[in-house]
């Protein structure tokens, strides 16, 4: 994999993260993990 795909991969998961915000505050850990585990489906 090219240094660039995984730049690109991390700010597209960086940028999922920071969505998660936007639906409910505060978020915990568990939640957030939950979240990005169910994206990954």
């Amino acid at each position: 994999m090219k240094e660039a795909e995984v730049k690109v991969k991390s700010l597209q998961k960086a940028l999922e993260v920071l969505d998660c915000f936007r639906e409910k505050q505060p978020l915990g850990v568990t939640e957030i993990s939950e979240k990005d585990a169910a994206q990954a489906l």
